[in-house]
């Protein structure tokens, strides 16, 4: 979300009173420096939730930052997020700075319902900042014993945590030959996946420029337009989408 002046901020708390849902931070966990799970408990009885639903915060007086929560337990009250932490930005500072027992305002669920669970194949493309939208994804893909694939870029230096195990090719995103190893790896999947290829839903997120790139790729390896669904989280740039 862009920025807004603080007022703009104040009235929207106001206007959107009813949608807020008082959090409190009861677990944080470092999966690496750049990497932080915090889990929010609070009354999220009332809370519509679908797998892919973004709830947000305000992250100071004119900020407001959009996450895909992994995990929304309605019932026991509780949701975990995976932040990812880069430089010095609104949203990384808000994040890095929570500690168990800080009182923040969470605003309700809401977006694309981005998850087809009867689909055969699952195909996940996008970087760090998607990387709470494709765990969700997964968690509900595995449960229904499911498969899924995908390319995660990461920065550069950037470790993931093995117990992720989201997608099986993982590029820098600073490679100089990166459309060439984006096109490498949807040629590779392909040809593991055979007939499923076709019918299989993927999920792009993240850098808007990226999307662009793998849904290039995969329109033109005879994938339909309409098994391709898109979430642009960033532009270099711009400030907020």
């Amino acid at each position: 979300m862009p920025r807004v002046p603080k007022w703009i901020g104040d009235a929207m708390e106001n206007i959107f009173a009813s949608k807020i849902l008082p959090v409190t931070v009861t677990e944080t966990e470092y999966l690496t420096p750049q990497i932080k799970r915090i889990r929010f408990e609070g009354d999220l009885a009332h809370a519509g939730f679908h797998t892919g639903y973004a709830i947000s915060f305000r992250v100071n007086d004119t900020d407001f930052r959009h996450y895909t929560p992994v995990t929304f337990n309605k019932e026991e009250g509780y949701c975990d997020i995976i932040f990812h932490l880069h430089g010095n930005g609104p949203g990384s500072l808000f994040a890095d700075s929570l500690k168990p027992g800080d009182q923040v305002k969470m605003m309700a669920p809401g977006g694309k319902k981005m998850y087809r669970e009867d689909s055969p194949l699952h195909f996940f493309s996008g970087d760090e900042t998607a990387l709470g939208l494709f765990l969700s994804i997964s968690e509900g893909v595995l449960e229904r014993s499911g498969q899924y694939t995908g390319i995660l870029e990461v920065e550069t230096g950037i470790q993931l945590p093995s117990s992720l195990q989201l997608a099986p090719y993982i590029l820098d995103r600073n490679s100089k030959d990166k459309a060439a190893l984006v096109s490498g790896c949807l040629d590779e999947i392909r040809q593991d996946m055979g007939d499923l290829w076709q019918n299989m839903t993927c999920y792009l997120a993240g850098n808007a420029a990226s999307i662009q790139m793998v849904r290039k790729g995969l329109l033109a390896r005879g994938v339909s337009s309409r098994n391709i669904l898109t979430q642009a989280y960033w532009a270099e740039g711009k400030i907020g989408l």
